[in-house]
């Protein structure tokens, strides 16, 4: 996707950036504040000085009263902290308060931050060296006029494994602050509410980004619940609602041990039809490696789907399956087995030309699987395993479907998995592919898991599509010899227009000799590389729930489809959004529930309404709510690349070696028209409120620079309209350069130099030096060998804190 923008230079900026070094130091102040009808008084305790970098920028203030839209989630003393909303006075007071453990605020530890930067839109503020551990109020006022409050180290809980789940089973919870910082899961805890029916359950497990619960027994199959999460601080007020239901459903057994909420509904499994010697099924299959078997194999199939559901059992054996003509198709309630991936082995594409059918398909079907066997494909037939092809995917996905326990050899110039699917599960499996195109995974796919597989491909990337994704504890292998020089997006695994997904404890890595001018190696990747949508506009009139523009024509349904001609079924699932970007209300974003001729409705009220004074953006995330923790990258091109925007996304405790590093990217860009069929269209892309923290980045090879950096992309004529990039943190990150040096501080390019970036990109010529995009980011605590940890900064860059760990060694 980058290539060519890599080899491009920016510009120095021409303006100069206001750079003001100061130390902090707030003493002896007494104070008495009154909230709510509650006084409390303390001393306002004093603050140690550290050395920080501040790059300013203010404007003037606008709104009434201040209100606070988000705020950094976990801080300790001495570290800034974002405070980001509407309406802040320039003599605006941030105030920081205890609370107790049964949720009253602690009138005895109640803190004045001393202020770093200051807008009317976001303070940055200093946390007192003395404040306690445990939950946190934080609150803006200006003279008598106080906001709401927020919470700091509050558990939050981003989503679920799964939406669904069986009174006793295990459900997991992905999110920020889900256990106290330096404790455990075994002060966490679930509430689960139902009317008057409140039902709590304890963490079996977790860490800050995840919790383990077993559902508690007395919840009611067919009912909805609220649930919430405590991490244990702070009680009532560390409980915040999860907006985000969870369906009980009915228990069952789990006879080949799926682990996963649907599990139970196999419930024809003990219905077993030998595909050799049962006397029900009207035809027997050979085995013997040479007859076809796809016939007898189909009759099966199709008589235990007639007959309510079964298992058609394949004992060991090679089974041929000439495809030529012909295709293996599994309807619902139809589950393939066999006695294991090495000893019942089913081939096809002997005879086969490269216009095959596909091996087999799940035939839009629900209830399906393919469990303790192997395929072998014998030449390079086409192979396309799924609802149908790649450029026409159903609009009705296969449900409650699996592989499990299987192993397949693809052989090469093969399509992948491929498919529509809802309620999925890939585990225990092996996938190999020496194909230079494609790699084993094409997927649009909600509620899906695919855990502890081995995937071995060429030079292609695994594409996952969906909400309500966990990718875990699986080996992806990227052949760096099969080098594809007319096709540079590859890769390990591309996640673009996903939310809610869990990308955890995952070994991704790049063997052999690669080309890295040749092929990107983005080895986690999101990207637009196939929905472009971005509208811009200034609101006519706004009220609580909804935003007009009286310049617009909203009333086609396929008003907010970039590509309304095309069937990809994933266009339709994904939220469009609409986010304040400038003006009154800028750093809110809203989903878009349903529009008409001028206006949207959205799924829940503004903070601030919006006004004339307002710019507004309706675009899809491409990274939502993801979080990638624990995963081990070697030998790519890029680590991890969240391309074009992202949201309330987490990136931690992640190695990456020899592998490039860490990007964000926002981006503002005009692309022109190549053809009638390829028409001009702008991509205007969001990155806020995303977290880095905890990674580590070393290069000890030279191939590639290790580095990492947040980046607003810039073309020609198309200067920021707004904020582009808002409330990013990078913390405690380590990084060591291959050799000592300083390049790229003052670099006309930072492709190939290491250490850390902070950046307006712009390719073309004339940028813009007025341009203010990237604002409020937070680099605090990162390390760096070899190079120095202080981030390169051009201008464009807003109300930005620096504090960095030493300097070169």
């Amino acid at each position: 996707m980058k290539t060519t923008i890599f080899s491009l230079l920016f510009k120095k900026r021409r303006a100069a950036v206001l750079l003001v070094f100061f130390s902090l130091l707030l003493s002896g102040v007494n104070l008495l504040h009154s909230r709510s009808g509650n006084s409390t008084s303390s001393a306002i305790a004093p603050v140690a000085a550290k050395s920080t970098l501040i790059v300013a920028h203010d404007v003037p203030v606008s709104g009434s009263g201040p209100t606070i839209f988000q705020t950094s989630e976990t801080v300790q003393p001495r570290d800034t902290m974002n405070i980001q909303g509407n309406g802040f006075a320039p003599a605006a007071t941030v105030w920081l308060q205890l609370v107790n453990g049964d949720g009253t605020l602690a009138s005895n530890q109640l803190r004045q931050l001393s202020i770093a930067n200051q807008s009317s839109y976001l303070i940055q503020a200093v946390v007192p060296s003395d404040m306690p551990a445990g939950l946190w109020a934080t609150w803006v006022q200006n003279a008598t006029v106080s906001s709401n409050l927020q919470y700091v180290h509050r558990a939050r809980v981003t989503g679920y494994d799964s939406k669904e789940v069986s009174p006793g089973q295990n459900l997991r919870m992905w999110g920020r602050n889900l256990i106290q910082s330096g404790g455990d899961y075994h002060t966490a805890y679930a509430t689960f509410k139902n009317g008057g029916t409140v039902l709590t359950a304890p963490a079996t497990a977790g860490d800050s980004y995840s919790l383990t619960i077993a559902a508690p027994a007395g919840l009611v199959p067919g009912a909805t619940y609220a649930v919430s999460v405590s991490n244990g601080l702070g009680g009532i007020r560390g409980e915040p609602l999860l907006s985000l239901p969870l369906s009980i459903r009915s228990s069952g057994p789990d006879v080949w041990s799926l682990a996963v909420p649907w599990a139970a509904d196999f419930v024809f499994s003990g219905n077993e039809y030998n595909i050799k010697t049962d006397g029900r099924l009207p035809l027997h299959a050979v085995g013997d490696g040479i007859t076809d078997d796809l016939p007898a194999i189909q009759a099966a199939a199709t008589f235990a789907h007639t007959h309510g559901g079964g298992v058609v059992y394949l004992p060991s054996s090679t089974y041929y399956l000439d495809n030529t003509s012909s295709t293996l198709t599994i309807d619902s309630k139809t589950v393939l087995k066999g006695s294991g991936p090495t000893n019942t082995i089913l081939t096809y594409g002997k005879n086969a030309g490269s216009d095959a059918q596909n091996a087999f398909v799940f035939a839009n079907s629900n209830l399906v699987g393919i469990l303790d066997l192997g395929f072998q494909n014998l030449n390079t037939s086409t192979v396309r395993n799924g609802s149908t092809d790649n450029n026409n995917l159903s609009t009705t996905p296969t449900s409650e479907a699996f592989f499990k326990n299987i192993s397949w050899q693809m052989g090469s110039y093969t399509k992948p998995i491929l498919g529509f699917y809802d309620r999925f599960l890939i585990a225990d499996s092996n996938f190999t592919t020496t194909s230079k195109q494609y790699s084993p995974l094409y997927l649009r796919s909600n509620n899906t898991t695919i855990r502890n597989n081995t995937f071995f491909s060429g030079i292609g990337r695994e594409i996952i599509h969906g909400a309500n994704l966990v990718i875990e504890n699986n080996t992806l292998t990227v052949d760096g010899n099969a080098n594809n020089p007319f096709f540079s997006e590859t890769g390990g695994l591309e996640l673009s227009y996903s939310s809610n997904v869990a990308v955890r404890g995952n070994t991704i890595q790049v063997t052999g000799t690669v080309d890295h001018s040749v092929n990107d190696l983005e080895m986690i990747l999101t990207q637009s590389a196939e929905i472009r949508l971005s509208i811009l506009g200034t609101p006519t009139s706004a009220s609580a729930g909804s935003l007009s523009d009286s310049t617009k024509d909203w009333s086609s349904s396929t008003a907010f489809d970039p590509y309304p001609t095309m069937s990809y079924p994933y266009r339709n699932d994904i939220d469009n959004v609409v986010a304040i970007i400038s003006g009154t209300g800028m750093g809110q974003w809203r989903s878009i529930t349903s529009h008409d001729l001028h206006s949207i409705t959205l799924d829940r009220p503004w903070d601030v309404i919006p006004d004339t004074t307002s710019g507004y953006e309706i675009t899809r995330w491409t990274a939502d709510r993801m979080s990638i923790i624990n995963n081990t990258i070697i030998n790519g091109s890029e680590g991890v690349d969240l391309y074009s925007g992202a949201n309330d996304t987490v990136v931690a405790n992640n190695t990456i070696t020899n592998s490039g590093g860490i990007g964000l990217y926002g981006l503002e860009q005009h692309h022109a028209s190549v053809s009638l069929t390829d028409p001009a269209y702008d991509e205007h892309y969001l990155a806020w409120n995303n977290l880095f923290t905890d990674n580590s980045v070393t290069n000890t090879n030279g191939l590639v620079a290790a580095k990492i950096w947040i980046n607003l992309i810039e073309s020609e004529g198309v200067n920021a309209r707004g904020n582009v990039l808002l409330s990013n943190e990078f913390r405690n990150n380590s990084l060591i350069a291959h050799n000592p040096n300083t390049v790229g501080h003052g670099q006309l390019s930072y492709e190939n130099n290491e250490g850390y970036y902070d950046n307006i990109f712009y390719y073309l010529t004339n940028e813009d030096p007025g341009i203010i995009g990237v604002i409020g980011t937070i680099w605090e605590n990162n390390s760096a060998q070899n190079v120095s940890a202080r981030p390169h900064l051009n201008l464009g860059s807003s109300q930005m804190t620096v504090h960095y760990s030493g300097e070169p060694t």
